[in-house]
């Protein structure tokens, strides 16, 4: 009997101890929410309205709301992808009936955005995306033909390339490394 009694009282001291939730409200029940996990540093919550205001919250691992910030988007605009480098969060997002994507850099330490836009081309078929404070890269086809676009902060004027290699080609990976981009394609020849 003494055993069940401690089984019992180990399972509800384990039970309580692992139960951490947070609520946080939205406002309406046609909004764009989307939670990105910023691993030790906690979580980002995003809630975009019809209306075009979006709000981001940050909340810490200890699950509080650290710091949370408004910002006005346009309202044709959805949630396409997002990346953290350790520092801010890229958020890549697509306009309706638009070639041009809108990318929004936030601070992870405090409550700052920037905003700016992203040309690309007609046909241009996003699949991999990548950022620093050096720049942003997105990489993708135009025509069923590889197609990379390039942004450095310094100059914020897009680049663009595009393959002339033979064969079906396809881009397999964009990352970062220490000494820059690294992008890997798999190349597909015809024998003759």
């Amino acid at each position: 009997m003494k055993f069940k009694l401690f089984v019992f009282f180990v399972l509800s001291f384990l039970g309580v101890q692992a139960q951490n939730m947070v609520q946080i409200g939205i406002q309406g029940a046609n909004n764009q929410v989307r939670i990105v996990n910023l691993k030790q540093n906690g979580l980002i919550l995003l809630d975009k309205s019809n209306a075009g205001l979006l709000k981001i919250k940050k909340i810490d691992k200890d699950l509080n709301v650290a710091w949370e910030v408004e910002t006005d988007i346009s309202n044709r605009v959805n949630f396409l992808d997002e990346f953290y480098d350790g520092k801010f969060l890229y958020l890549l997002l697509e306009q309706k009936n638009s070639i041009n994507y809108q990318l929004l850099k936030i601070s992870t330490s405090f409550a700052a955005l920037q905003k700016s836009t992203i040309k690309t081309v007609n046909g241009f078929a996003m699949s991999h995306f990548v950022a620093s404070n050096d720049g942003v890269c997105l990489g993708g086809s135009v025509k069923n033909e590889p197609f990379l676009i390039f942004i450095e902060n310094e100059t914020n004027a897009p680049k663009y390339y595009s393959s002339n290699l033979k064969g079906e080609t396809l881009i397999q990976s964009v990352d970062l490394s220490n000494d820059g981009l690294v992008i890997a394609f798999l190349n597909k020849q015809k024998k003759s």
